[in-house]
């Protein structure tokens, strides 16, 4: 396929057309193709119409245009496109983003220069346009992982990947054997109030961290505990501290963290209780991996459930949560479990709190942590739900509450 057919394919609706037409500038293609790219512009606007009939549009041409001094080289260039079957094709992504790039720095020069004449355009028209930036090229980019999710290649890839030991790693070796490594999985973590949750999230979360590169992040929607909160005991489980020691020397503890968890490489997202503060945290962002706790506390699914009850609403929240593990990052999501499973060892899928068969249709893992009267700081970790490794092994760990870390029971030891 030409430059130029690749070109015409990004501009086939009106919408894009309009959005990248300043984008092209004479030189960027040779002359001929930018005339036809202008008719192309006369065309949507004579015919009012959104999407393109480039069979229709090369008929105008030459009913409109035979005398247009580049008329041959329009039907040579819409003959190969449309005998060739190349005009049924989807747009070249990369040309996409470059468009987009061209023409998000046309906007941008244009507010500028207004600016520095003097007109009524605000700086805030300049953060704007940058969102507006970030924001497609964020979808841009999970619209090419989706594209990407079908070949061959990629396929053979994610056969292989849990042999290969591919993705991050959890904060326990049992859990490793047992859940494989993180990578595009919808995981839940379900346990009874204060069993649990929190710390594991804690535990994971800086260990995930440390694994992270620069420019991504592990992005933590909290609609549960005090952010304050939640974010002492990440410190202190990084640090394997109780929290009078970090107070004692909060400076020095500050860069011993900081050699764990580089600043910026957790984003804490506070009140995230709406679909539209994920998704717009999903946009500004670049995760690599994505807590929510609780999922089930995120509203802005009412509207879109076909019943309009809780379970429905949850049930649309689970599948929503897997599209982004699927295209974005993996998601661990947290969740009650209900009275049912109160001193039970190894809680059930069917405990899980609000759901009837949301999350255990759409979770690729769900890992259970029950607990026992007797035992203390005993949990009892198993997946009743493993899609990944296909293990439902059950282990013992023991809580450091103090600490917010969790260690092996059978090794005795620490993280």
């Amino acid at each position: 396929m030409t430059i130029t057919e690749s070109v015409l394919l990004t501009l086939s609706n009106s919408d894009d057309y309009r959005a990248f037409r300043k984008a092209l500038k004479n030189g960027m293609l040779p002359k001929e193709s930018m005339d036809l790219i202008k008719l192309l512009g006369d065309y949507y606007a004579a015919e009012g119409c959104s999407e393109i009939d480039w069979k229709g549009f090369h008929n105008w041409i030459q009913l409109r245009h035979s005398n247009h001094g580049s008329i041959g080289e329009f039907n040579a260039i819409m003959g190969h496109f449309i005998e060739s079957g190349n005009c049924n094709g989807d747009a070249n992504d990369s040309v996409y983003q470059l468009l987009l790039d061209r023409a998000r720095a046309v906007e941008l020069s244009e507010i500028a220069l207004d600016i520095a004449e003097g007109g009524s355009t605000s700086w805030d028209a300049v953060k704007d346009a940058l969102e507006r930036y970030i924001s497609d090229s964020k979808a841009l980019s999970r619209a090419m992982s989706r594209t990407v999710a079908g070949t061959e290649e990629n396929l053979l890839e994610t056969l292989t990947s849990v042999k290969s030991n591919t993705g991050m790693k959890w904060c326990l070796p049992t859990l490793d054997r047992m859940l494989g490594r993180l990578s595009s999985e919808l995981v839940f973590v379900a346990a009874r109030p204060d069993g649990g949750k929190t710390t594991f999230l804690a535990h994971n979360a800086w260990n995930w961290a440390s694994q992270t590169p620069e420019g991504k992040c592990v992005l933590w929607f909290n609609n549960e505990e005090s952010m304050t909160k939640v974010q002492r005991r990440v410190w202190c489980s990084a640090l394997g501290k109780h929290e009078s020691e970090i107070l004692e020397d909060i400076n020095g503890s500050n860069l011993e963290y900081r050699k764990i968890v580089p600043n910026g490489r957790i984003v804490y997202i506070d009140d995230a209780d709406d679909v539209s503060v994920v998704e717009a945290a999903l946009n500004k962002y670049s995760p690599s991996v994505i807590i929510m706790d609780q999922l089930y506390k995120i509203r802005g699914m009412e509207t879109k459930s076909k019943e309009g009850n809780d379970a429905e609403r949850f049930r649309a929240l689970c599948n929503w949560a897997r599209d982004i593990a699927k295209h974005v990052a993996p998601v661990v999501a947290t969740n009650q479990l209900d009275g049912s499973a109160e001193g039970v060892m190894y809680p059930t899928m069917n405990m899980l709190y609000g759901s009837k068969t949301g999350a255990q249709g759409e979770a690729d893992i769900i890992l259970t942590i029950g607990r026992i009267p007797s035992e203390n700081d005993k949990r009892f970790i198993h997946t009743p739900k493993n899609k990944v490794t296909s293990s439902d092994e059950q282990s013992i760990v023991i809580l450091d509450r103090f600490r917010a870390r969790y260690y092996d029971y059978a090794a005795g030891n620490g993280y």
